[in-house]
């Protein structure tokens, strides 16, 4: 039961174009206990529904563009804005004011973006990111 959850997970990073075949599959071969949420997949994700009745190609609440990491995922690009989130709170941490003047906002903007061409300048000539801790920097594999 719960690889046939993780499976319906999976269909994020299939193609958009084999979404309904690639899910159709996975409702067919699924546990019977989870009939109820590929039924909520199937209305929320992938096809929408006018509550009360069958499926009339309705756009899902939240439809395949916005979920689909497919085509991010084979470019090698990030799957979440977690990068942005990081960097906001980061920005936040500097400022360390809830609601600073423009010119120390600015001011502090200029220092962040003269931090960022060094970190660029340094990427550039070879120099990796600081490791996390336990974690090899070529393969991304946790040290024990």
């Amino acid at each position: 039961m719960g690889s046939d959850f993780h499976s319906l997970i999976a269909i994020a990073f299939s193609p958009k174009e084999d979404l309904a075949k690639a899910f159709e599959l996975l409702a067919e071969s699924s546990h019977g206990s989870l009939g109820a949420v590929f039924d909520h997949v199937e209305d929320t994700y992938l096809q929408g529904r006018i509550w009360g009745r069958e499926s009339t190609g309705t756009v899902p609440m939240f439809p395949p563009k916005m979920w689909n990491c497919c085509e991010r995922a084979a470019e090698g690009l990030p799957r979440t804005t977690n990068t942005c989130e990081a960097w906001h709170r980061r920005l936040n941490a500097i400022i360390a004011v809830p609601y600073p003047s423009l010119f120390v906002f600015l001011d502090q903007l200029k220092e962040e973006a003269a931090e960022i061409d060094v970190d660029r300048t340094q990427d550039v000539r070879g120099r990796y990111p600081p490791r996390k801790k336990g974690q090899d920097r070529h393969n991304g594999k946790q040290h024990p």
